[in-house]
């Protein structure tokens, strides 16, 4: 069911079927929002285009009029729980989901089908996110990652990481990156070995042609100092990664490190006393944009890590932030609320949510709107 937000009308006469007129809604309004048939566990991030938004929640993946919210189409997924994906990847005239044995590419235009990749499920790894360059798609698995042809659907190569491990310890490659120009993959990796005191993980570097590996860099286990003067590993799994500016942004427990992407050297590491990473970082213009799971955002120096401004937020940030047309936009999920920063000074511009429920899925941003999804509904704001 589609939802109209008209201005200063508050969400309990929407869902009572007010009107909607949304020439006239102001930065934050709901704008529309859409119900789901069942809940979602894992939202994914939603893509936004001028004309369309494509979501996947419940058990569909739905393409909607970004302006009106009207349903364009609606394609049913076998989801148990929600999708794992991370995003709905854009591919010019095709959309594509990943879910825990599939990669399927569903056509703009009608929501149809054009192929589908299968695999064992018993190597997922729960909301990957899938990377591409102009021929395939990368998806992170645990001990590989997959290479999927765009334009058929067939896996045409398979890289092995399970080396980089002990014997029959999983390795976990979840938010796989491409170099600006698609020719080198990136991925980050963390696993835990039961008798160790924390994880540990690596940032790996691949042809994206051969899958030759290109260089590799093990986290390093740096000791924490505690308040009593004792020490405790630092947790040093890779979960995410930020690329751009020829560097390799990593966030691994309290340290992120910046690494030259071209030959994986070190170009600084700096431990934060308060504070510990669970997300990807976001380079732009050489500064770095990291969310942490202490409730803050970070603009750092990408030269040389100092601290341009923080923000305090809310909650775990362990959704992926947007640095887009002067701004940061987040989903908080602890809170349930969108925010959107000054990118420039990190000066709180927006932070909504929704009355009586919880966005939960990292936004998907366009020119006009912010997309996010609770567990069970879309719902699209009008960007500041």
């Amino acid at each position: 069911m589609l939802y109209c937000k008209p201005p200063l009308v508050s969400l309990f006469l929407i869902l009572a079927g007010a009107g909607c007129d949304s020439a006239v809604s102001g930065a934050g309004d709901i704008l529309w929002t859409a119900d789901a048939g069942t809940e979602a566990l894992v939202p994914t991030q939603p893509l936004v285009e001028d004309d369309r938004v494509f979501a996947a929640y419940g058990e569909q993946l739905s393409a909607f009029d970004a302006e009106s919210g009207e349903v364009v189409w609606t394609a049913p997924v076998r989801l148990y729980a929600g999708s794992d994906a991370g995003s709905v990847l854009d591919g010019g005239d095709v959309v594509y989901l990943n879910y825990v044995d599939w990669v399927k590419a569903f056509r703009k235009e009608d929501g149809s089908v054009v192929w589908t990749a299968s695999f064992d499920a018993l190597t997922t790894v729960n909301r990957a996110r899938m990377a591409q360059n102009a021929t395939h798609l990368f998806l992170g698995r645990r001990g590989e990652v997959i290479r999927i042809d765009k334009a058929t659907g067939e896996i045409d190569l398979r890289i092995d990481i399970s080396s980089f491990t002990p014997e029959g310890v999983p390795h976990l490659a979840a938010n796989v990156e491409l170099s600006e120009d698609g020719r080198t993959l990136f991925v980050p990796t963390g696993y835990y070995v039961p008798e160790a005191p924390s994880t540990s993980g690596y940032v790996l570097a691949f042809d994206a042609v051969t899958g030759a590996l290109r260089w590799s860099y093990a986290v390093p286990q740096r000791p924490i100092p505690l308040p009593d003067g004792g020490e405790r590993p630092n947790d040093a799994g890779v979960y995410g990664l930020g690329v751009g500016d020829g560097f390799i942004v990593a966030p691994a427990g309290q340290v992120v490190y910046a690494l030259k992407a071209a030959t994986g050297a070190l170009q600084w590491e700096r431990f934060f006393e308060r504070d510990g990473f669970d997300a990807a970082a976001e380079v732009a213009d050489g500064t770095v944009y990291i969310g942490s799971v202490q409730e803050r955002v970070y603009k750092l120096d990408l030269d040389t890590s100092e601290t341009v401004w923080e923000q305090l937020a809310s909650g775990s940030l362990t959704t992926p932030l947007v640095v887009e047309g002067g701004q940061v936009l987040f989903v908080s999920p602890f809170e349930g609320s969108l925010w959107v920063l000054n990118a420039s000074n990190g000066e709180v511009v927006l932070r909504e949510r929704p009355s009586g429920d919880a966005l939960l899925a990292p936004a998907g941003v366009g020119e006009r709107l912010v997309v996010s999804v609770s567990s069970t509904r879309v719902y699209a704001l009008v960007r500041p």
